[in-house]
C-alpha cells in the first residue's frame, strides 16, 4: 500500500522559534525545532508517493521518530489514498479529508442515499443544492408552494420567469442541470400522513417547512421509520438547527421529547393571537445561507457517523446574524416521551 503527502498539508515558521503545523481546526503550533523539521521532511518525502518500507527507510536514515509517522498519519497528512482532481467531487474530498474522514467510506454512504426535504423554500433551496452536489443518490422534495417575486432575494435556484411555477418543478429541473445521474422526485402537494407513508428507503429527512402541523407529523414518522431526522430553520436574525434526532442512538431525542422549545401554550388571548398573525419573519440569504452552512456541516458528520462530533445532537443551535454569538440549548432525552420514548413502536 503506497502512501502519499494530503494536498491540505500545512507546513511553515511562525516564526524564528515557533512552527505551524496543520491549518484550520487542526493547526498547532509547536515549538520543538526537531518535531517540526522531521515532519517537514517527512512529508517533503512523501509528495510523490511511497510504500511504507520506503517511509521507514528513510526516517530511520534521518533520525525521524516513530510520533511523527502517527501524528502525520492521524491527521492525514500522510494517507493511503489518492484525491483524483478531476473528479467531480474532489473538492468536498478534500474537506472529508481535512476533518479526518475515510473519504471512501463516506462518499459510498451518500452517493447510496435517499434524503426527503420538506419545504422548497430558502433553506430547501440550499439543502436540496447541498445533496446534489455532495453526490447524494436520490432527493425528495414535498412543497405545494409556487414561486413568488418575493421568494427571489434568497431563494437561488428560482429566476423572474419562474414567478408562477411550482416551486419543486424548478428544483427539480435546476438540479437536473448540476448532474444527471442524479434521481430527484418531486411532490407538489401539501404535506399530509398518506403522503409521507408512502415513501420508503429515506435515509434522512430535514425539516425547513414553516407549518407548524409539519413537525408533529414528519416527527412521528421518523419514530415509528427510525430515521434520522433534523429541523432547520430560524427566528427572525437568528439561524437555528437542531435537535437532530439519531434513533440508531438511544439517547437521542426526537424534535417533540421538549416541547417548550417551540414556545407553545394553552393560554389563550386575544391580542396574543393578533399579533403573532401579523408577524412577519425576514427571510434573507444571511439567515437562510448560515442555517443551511450548519445543516450542511452536521450532515456530511452523520454519514462520516462521527456521532460525537454533531453539535445539535440532543440540542437546539442558535447563531446570531448580527455578531455571530453561538446559543445552545441542550435538551435531554424524555423517556416518556409518546413518540420516541421507550419501545413506542417497536
Amino acid at each position: 500500500m503506497k502512501y502519499k503527502t494530503t494536498n491540505h498539508t500545512y507546513l511553515d515558521f511562525f516564526n524564528n522559534d515557533e512552527f505551524v503545523i496543520g491549518i484550520g481546526s487542526i493547526q498547532k503550533i509547536v515549538s520543538d525545532e526537531i518535531f517540526f523539521q522531521g515532519m517537514l521532511d517527512l512529508c517533503h518525502f512523501c509528495i510523490s508517493e511511497k510504500e511504507l518500507y520506503e517511509i521507514r527507510d528513510f526516517m530511520k536514515k534521518n533520525n525521524i521518530s516513530e510520533e511523527v509517522l502517527s501524528i502525520a498519519l492521524t491527521n492525514n497528512f500522510i494517507a493511503h489514498y489518492h484525491i483524483d482532481f478531476q473528479d467531480q467531487y474532489s473538492r468536498n474530498h478534500l474537506y472529508y479529508s481535512v476533518l479526518g474522514y475515510d473519504i471512501k467510506k463516506v462518499q459510498d454512504k451518500i452517493s447510496n442515499s435517499h434524503i426527503l426535504v420538506i419545504g422548497a423554500g430558502g433553506i430547501g433551496n440550499i439543502v436540496s443544492y447541498f445533496s446534489s452536489v455532495i453526490g447524494v443518490k436520490k432527493i425528495t422534495v414535498i412543497d405545494d408552494d409556487i414561486v413568488e417575486r418575493s421568494n427571489l432575494n434568497r431563494q437561488f435556484l428560482f429566476r423572474e420567469k419562474d414567478v408562477h411555477s411550482y416551486k419543486v418543478d424548478v428544483i427539480k429541473r435546476e438540479l437536473s442541470k448540476l448532474r444527471n445521474d442524479c434521481d430527484i422526485f418531486v411532490i407538489k402537494e401539501k404535506l399530509d400522513k398518506k403522503i409521507i407513508y408512502d415513501l420508503d428507503n429515506i435515509d434522512l429527512v430535514i425539516c425547513s417547512a414553516d407549518d407548524d402541523y409539519c413537525v408533529e407529523l414528519i416527527n412521528e414518522y421518523c419514530c415509528i421509520k427510525k430515521i434520522p431526522l433534523i429541523n432547520v430553520g430560524y427566528l427572525n436574525d437568528i439561524s437555528v438547527i437542531g435537535p437532530f434526532y439519531i434513533p440508531k442512538l438511544p439517547n437521542s431525542c426526537c424534535l417533540c421529547c421538549d416541547k417548550s422549545i417551540y414556545l407553545e401554550n394553552n393560554i389563550k388571548n386575544e391580542k396574543v393571537n393578533d399579533l403573532k398573525a401579523n408577524m412577519k419573519a425576514p427571510s434573507t440569504v444571511v439567515n437562510n445561507f448560515f442555517s443551511g452552512a450548519m445543516l450542511g456541516s452536521e450532515m456530511i458528520k452523520l454519514f462520516a457517523e462521527d456521532y460525537d462530533a454533531i453539535t445539535s445532537l440532543n440540542a437546539v443551535i442558535g447563531i446570531h446574524n448580527k455578531d455571530f454569538q453561538l446559543e445552545k440549548i441542550d435538551l435531554v432525552k424524555n423517556k416518556n416521551c409518546q413518540f420516541c420514548g421507550g419501545d413506542v413502536y417497536e
